[in-house]
């Protein structure tokens, strides 16, 4: 079984954002489970932050005991509304030999968001 990481993120200040954050870690849970991948762990952006989760994945990735070969986000513009930034992205994951997939390119619905580990 490869082994991957989930990257979930928000910029709201309120109540749904803990919803929405469990909402895509559902749906890239769901994705995880259809392509047969073990979820090693998550990783959650919120406004409220004191670090970033993007730095600390990348960090994860050098150090973990097991090889991680995919990073999972549920759109493009949860790594980044930037595209230059997003590349940017792309580009310091393939160095580390991850592979970033989005759950919205495989058809994951909301509706099963509460599939969790």
């Amino acid at each position: 079984m490869k082994n991957a990481i989930v990257y979930v993120k928000t910029n709201r200040v309120s109540k749904m954002a803990l919803r929405e954050l469990v909402e895509q870690e559902g749906m890239c849970r769901q994705l995880a489970n259809r392509k047969g991948l073990r979820v090693r762990k998550v990783f959650k952006d919120k406004p409220w932050s004191r670090t970033s989760a993007l730095h600390n994945m990348k960090e994860y990735c050098k150090t973990a005991e097991k090889k991680i070969e995919f990073l999972i986000v549920v759109q493009p513009k949860i790594l980044s509304k930037y595209p230059e930034h997003f590349f940017q992205q792309m580009r310091a994951f393939e160095a580390l030999g991850v592979e970033i997939v989005f759950a919205m390119n495989y058809g994951v619905s909301r509706n099963h968001h509460a599939e969790q580990k």
